[in-house]
């Protein structure tokens, strides 16, 4: 399967940088529409979390301090390959937005 990782430096606390991004990826209504059965296993001490669901997985590790820095390492179903590059376009474009 293939997997990339999307990094944004983000100009928020780490802490709130780590709620937005989660927050993001649970309420997110085209996250819904593309995976609907996703799982969340969030550490908000350690600012690490793990998504899982029928179409990717996404591991989220937001670190150092204001800035912080976001990293995630998204693995993708063979059939979702040939859109990777738009699929990584996308996640760069809405942490963008949602972080500053």
């Amino acid at each position: 399967m293939p997997n990339f990782k999307v990094e944004h430096q983000s100009p928020l606390p780490p802490d709130e940088t780590f709620n937005k991004v989660c927050d993001y990826l649970q309420n997110s209504e085209g996250i819904k529409k593309l995976d609907n059965s996703l799982k969340f296993d969030l550490n908000p001490p350690l600012r690490k979390g793990h998504v899982k669901g029928s179409k990717f997985e996404c591991e989220i590790s937001v670190s150092g301090q204001t800035p912080s820095q976001v990293v995630l390492s998204i693995t993708i179903p063979l059939l979702l390959s040939p859109f990777k590059s738009s699929i990584e376009n996308t996640i760069k474009e809405k942490m963008a937005k949602i972080l500053g």
